[in-house]
């Protein structure tokens, strides 16, 4: 499964994946999936053309704002999805995908850049990939999740890397520092530091409510 960037341009990621798999010559057992989250109201008539038999005025979720989206927001379409948030979607792809195609032996979920702020964020909050398989119905398929560009990540903790382990230059690709402190008042992130997004600071003020 591969989730498309800020263009959401999900054909494109479907095609270079494909441009991939066939250089690799695993085509003949690799399954690509590349689903596409609308940005405005689409129905099934534009959208799937008729596939797999959906009703051509069935509405697909959408979010216009980006990131909503990343975040996993409801959809904007609260008269057709009420309370249908972007990780239920990436819950039920992983869901359709194994019964859909029951002989598949493992799961790759991937995304690149806005796509791969979606994914990171999913992993952590689903439970699909739950020591390491996925969880629909009984399936227990091995699940790898691969982030690639997220140019922001979620923290579990309120610590954050140390300013030495900031540093202005390239490092180099084996560089690695595991100093971590929690910021203080006197720094520039505007006691923000931690909300959902960049933490997971109020996401048990808003599930209480």
């Amino acid at each position: 499964v591969v989730v498309h960037g800020a263009s959401r341009e999900g054909e494109g990621y479907f095609g270079g994946m494909v441009d991939m798999v066939r250089q690799q010559k695993k085509d003949k057992h690799t399954l690509v999936v590349a689903p596409a989250a609308a940005d405005k109201p689409c129905s099934a008539a534009n959208w799937s053309h008729g596939a797999d038999g959906v009703p051509d005025d069935a509405q697909a979720p959408h979010w216009t704002s980006l990131r909503r989206w990343m975040y996993g927001g409801d959809a904007d379409s609260k008269e057709h999805h009420a309370g249908l948030s972007s990780f239920d979607v990436m819950d039920s792809v992983v869901a359709w995908i194994q019964v859909k195609y029951p002989n598949l032996q493992r799961l790759v979920v991937t995304g690149h850049s806005a796509g791969a702020q979606h994914v990171l964020r999913w992993a952590v909050m689903s439970p699909e990939g739950a020591d390491g398989v996925t969880r629909y119905r009984g399936h227990h398929l091995p699940l790898t999740i691969i982030v690639s560009s997220p140019s922001s990540v979620i923290y579990l903790s309120e610590e954050r890397p140390a300013s030495t382990c900031r540093p202005e230059e390239d490092q180099g690709p084996h560089w690695s520092c595991s100093e971590f402190s929690t910021p203080g008042p006197d720094s520039n992130c505007d006691s923000n530091w931690d909300t959902y997004g960049a933490g997971i600071g109020g996401l048990y003020e808003g599930a209480s409510k």
